[in-house]
């Protein structure tokens, strides 16, 4: 996984704003369900994101 800089992260979240763009969300899992979400996203299977809730 690649990481961008903190100069990057900042021109990309201004186009988010401008244009209202918002993250297809596949599925969530609590947190004590990460391995689960780890298995699921390298299945490939999944056609958005994944969020692990920290709650």
């Amino acid at each position: 996984m690649g990481v961008g800089s903190q100069a990057m992260f900042g021109r990309m979240t201004d186009a988010l704003a401008a244009t209202g763009t918002t993250p297809v969300v596949d599925s969530s899992f609590g947190f004590d369900e990460v391995s689960e979400a780890y298995r699921y996203v390298e299945r490939g299977d999944h056609q958005g994101k994944v969020v692990v809730s920290l709650d």
